[in-house]
């Protein structure tokens, strides 16, 4: 249906409500085949975003899929939100410790000091997520 309508001449420069494109739609709604095939290449930077944002996201909900998707759409690893909040921090937070040790095999930094003032350490550790605060120790080096 996507190529149907872009093909008979859809603006997909169009924006919603919100000032998103059908591209920036369809990856916030967990769709990145269709976004890889509406998102313009003209805007790299945008797309990064995008695909940053929706990494920490996913990470925040335990989506193990998406966060696999996206780490080999090149997501970074290491992109933060305006907080400072990075996926594994967002991982730590959601005591996501599968997430968190693939972000960390990712080479997703550890410590990480978003505005709140918490690494994903001591998120892990406020949360009580013993499993989470097991792997910062194992795979991190001391």
């Amino acid at each position: 249906m996507v190529r149907t309508l872009r093909l008979a001449g859809a603006d997909t420069a169009a924006t919603d409500f919100f000032g998103r494109t059908a591209a920036e739609v369809a990856l916030t709604s967990h769709h990145p085949k269709i976004f890889a095939f509406l998102d313009p290449p003209s805007s790299v930077a945008r797309r990064q975003e995008l695909i940053d944002m929706e990494l920490r996201d996913a990470a925040k909900a335990g989506d193990r899929n998406r966060v696999s998707v996206l780490l080999k759409a090149g997501a970074d690893v290491n992109a933060s939100d305006a907080g400072g909040h990075t996926a594994l921090v967002r991982a730590a937070e959601g005591q996501h410790t599968a997430i968190a040790r693939a972000l960390i095999e990712a080479l997703a930094e550890v410590n990480t000091m978003p505005r709140d003032g918490y690494t994903a350490l001591m998120h892990a550790a406020i949360r009580g997520d013993a499993r989470t605060v097991r792997l910062f120790g194992i795979l991190t080096p001391t």
